[in-house]
């Protein structure tokens, strides 16, 4: 079988047109650039105040004319759409008091410019854009999440060459994306610009889609990487682009393209929205240095025993109590799709322990739904059990006034948490 891949203009990463970025003159234009920059990211700021996602945006890429790349027996861009409403279904459905935009729902033509001016025009939180990755190679396979930043690979760059080939489709976008060379040392001063801003937010999310893709849709896991992408160039909020898989490896079409496929990657992508809000609205709030401990690693370099969050282990004697070890064994297992296990709970964590303490010890007393798990090498405790979010923030709120000082809330899917 052979891909289909649209030749890109030979002038295409430096339009002739009047170039902002090119040469050494023009750097003067950096500090205005600067300026709008930091102009434009009033919602980063807006989002501080309170540290709530309230918005986000769900790109499915490609549409319309633009079919995306091209598999055997169909286009990206009919993936791409199913999967995008079904993870807005699911955020909606589990988190009501968030808005959910696409930049399509149907099968129209969206220019990449448009979709950003999207999100920022509704001064969105977060940017998810979906797609499907493509190679001549009918051997490659797996999942990949892209952050916006510098092509740090020859492999990078063809794929952000890839998806961005949709701006072919647009009558003018020669001025559109004037001064887009991503390649270009002056554009590297622009992306740490950006970086420095949404950089560890943007890291965060992209882990967390990694690693549900992986124990969810059982996608190989290809990591977290950046490009230059036109559609995350405007964005001015945390931005991902998730390659879901290879439209042009058979079987992995095959999975692309199936129903359930579709509701496995989905749901992946809305359990990684859940684990990022949880975690950035559960962290005490600081401004500008709220995710100042969360830089992903990847899981072949993370430390067998977590260091748990300041005040979380409780400084008294444990006692010498085991875990349940089939309510273990039982978190281990990959999610499932009923209509039980889909349900996302939420549980207030109160307290972690490197040796078991018992649901019985005198600090939980008088305490409802005490619950214990393993994770990461540590015995963890948490009280209550809330389906509403709302609820669980609530009881949070009440337990921070007591004993328990640096109680948060964590999200479960069965006994599957799902934040990191």
């Amino acid at each position: 079988m052979r891909v289909r891949k649209r030749k890109l203009p030979k002038k295409f990463w430096a339009f002739k047109s009047k170039n902002l970025i090119l040469t050494f003159g023009k750097l003067l234009i950096l500090p205005v650039v600067v300026f709008v920059i930091f102009s434009l990211n009033g919602n980063a700021l807006a989002l501080s105040k309170d540290g709530k996602i309230r918005t986000v945006v769900i790109d499915a890429g490609h549409g319309g004319k633009d079919p995306g790349a091209m598999g055997k027996t169909i286009a990206e861009k009919r993936i791409t759409l199913a999967v995008a409403l079904k993870v807005g279904e699911y955020i909606t459905k589990n988190h009501p008091d968030t808005k959910v935009i696409y930049t399509r729902k149907d099968d129209h033509f969206v220019e990449l410019y448009r979709r950003a001016d999207i999100a920022n025009k509704n001064k969105a939180d977060l940017f998810i854009s979906i797609h499907c990755n493509a190679s001549n190679s009918r051997i490659h396979y797996g999942a990949e999440t892209f952050v916006m930043g510098l092509h740090r690979s020859q492999a990078n760059l063809e794929v952000a060459k890839l998806e961005n080939a949709a701006v072919l489709y647009e009558d003018n976008y020669q001025s559109q994306y004037d001064g887009f060379d991503p390649n270009a040392p002056e554009t590297e001063i622009l992306f740490s610009m950006y970086q420095n801003l949404y950089r560890r937010q943007s890291l965060l999310l992209a882990s967390n889609i990694q690693n549900q893709l992986n124990a969810v849709a059982s996608r190989f896991d290809r990591g977290v990487k950046e490009a230059g992408f036109l559609v995350l160039y405007r964005t001015t909020m945390p931005s991902v682009l998730v390659e879901l898989g290879f439209i042009s490896n058979e079987n992995e079409e095959k999975f692309l393209k199936s129903k359930a496929g579709q509701e496995k990657l989905a749901l992946s992508i809305a359990n990684a929205f859940t684990a990022y809000k949880m975690e950035i609205e559960s962290l005490p709030f600081t401004p500008n240095a709220a995710l100042a401990e969360t830089e992903p690693i990847k899981d072949s370099e993370a430390p067998s025993m977590e260091k748990p969050p300041q005040g979380e282990t409780l400084d008294i004697a444990a006692k010498a109590q085991p875990i349940n070890e089939t309510q273990t064994a039982a978190s281990a297992k990959s999610l499932t799709l009923g209509a039980e296990s889909s349900a996302i709970v939420y549980r207030v964590q109160i307290a972690a322990s490197s040796q078991p303490l018992g649901k019985d010890h005198p600090s939980f007393k008088g305490l409802k739904d005490i619950w214990e798990y393993k994770h990461k090498g540590l015995y963890k405790y948490t009280s209550g059990y809330f389906t509403n979010e709302k609820e669980a923030l609530h009881y949070r709120d009440q337990l921070r006034k007591q004993d328990f000082k640096d109680a948060f809330v964590v999200p479960f899917r069965g006994d599957q948490r799902l934040n990191p």
